[in-house]
């Protein structure tokens, strides 16, 4: 009962549901994809980070290389830890595109950006029978 209780005070809104590890991935995936995409960023690359942690609350990773401005960064940050369910920046590594003589194509495309984000997934257990 103590279980029961406890999963009914937790906020699911702040953990992904899907019934996979794989489709909570999947919906990281997209949602970070569109975070990015609506701050005019550019992704080069989105890869699912793998884990092998089990019990209630497995993490879900994606680790996303793009190019975009300050600007685009500082409100991606922003979205990404505003955002529901809840989501964290765990990495993120900024470089600059400028290098002597290099002429780039617009001004919104001024760092090179790696960045991981984690979710987590909520498992409801299933009801433990009780013994008579």
């Amino acid at each position: 009962a103590d279980l029961e209780t406890r999963a009914e005070t937790v906020d699911r809104s702040a953990f992904f549901t899907a019934d996979t590890n794989v489709l909570a991935a999947a919906e990281l995936q997209s949602r970070l994809r569109a975070l990015i995409d609506e701050r005019r960023g550019t992704v080069a690359s989105m890869n699912v980070v793998p884990t092998n942690e089990e019990g209630a609350f497995p993490p879900i990773g994606v680790t996303a290389m793009l190019q975009c401005s300050i600007d685009c960064l500082t409100g991606l940050i922003y979205a990404v830890e505003t955002q529901s369910p809840a989501l964290f920046v765990d990495e993120l590594s900024v470089q600059s595109m400028h290098q002597a003589g290099r002429v780039l194509p617009t001004r919104d495309v001024e760092l090179e950006i790696r960045l991981t984000v984690t979710g987590y997934r909520y498992i409801v257990a299933a009801p433990v029978e009780e013994r008579s």
